[in-house]
This record gives structure tokens, sequence and C-alpha cells, in this order.
């Protein structure tokens, strides 16, 4: 199993929090090393979306951190189940499903 010191070398890690964190079907996590090149990336910058503030760097301005300006924001919710369901609560989520997992892939290959 990987640990955050074997994974540094990558330019960024993403994880699809549906499918263990109790979220949402489009909830991801993302991790990125350099995260100017995220936004530059995405960077979009039409007139409507201009502000002073901004401009200014008063704000951090989230919309250049994601894909479309449209996408549901689901980061509180995440953050809601990681703090009320917990980590080692999760942990053992994840662990019995892996173990379930192994007992399935037994039943059929011997089935």
């Amino acid at each position: 199993m990987p640990r955050m010191a074997d994974v540094m070398d990558y330019s960024g890690i993403r994880l699809n929090a549906h499918k263990w964190f109790l979220t949402a079907l489009d909830c991801c996590c993302l991790w990125v090393k350099d995260l100017s090149a995220l936004i530059r990336s995405l960077l979009t910058n039409p007139e409507y979306l201009w502000n002073k503030a901004t401009d200014s760097k008063q704000v951090v301005n989230y919309k250049d951190w994601k894909i479309t300006l449209s996408r549901r924001f689901h980061a509180l919710k995440l953050w809601f189940v990681l703090r009320i369901y917990g980590v080692a609560n999760h942990r053992n989520l994840m662990r019995s499903h892996v173990k379930m997992a192994e007992v399935f892939r037994k039943a059929c290959r011997y089935g």
C-alpha cells in the first residue's frame, strides 16, 4: 500500500470520493503538487466573471480550480461525512469491503 511519501513524485492524485466516502456520485478529491499549473490549465477569464476582488488577489477564485463553472459543490458534504463518520470508521468500512470482495472472489472461483 503506497503512502504519501511514495507518491510525492506524482503531479497529482484524484480520488473518487463517491465510491467509499458516502457522498454523491459526482464528488471527487484532487491533490496536485503544483496548484498554479492546474489553475493555468483551467483558466477562463470572460468579462462577465471579472471582479475587482479577483484582480486584487483579496479572494481565492475557485472557478479556476475545476473543469466546469456549473459543477455542483460537494466539498462541504464530504467534509461533514469525514468529520462525523471519522477516519477510523472509514478505514474499517474499506477493510470490510475488501474482505467481502475477497470472500466473493473465492466463492466465484470455487462456487
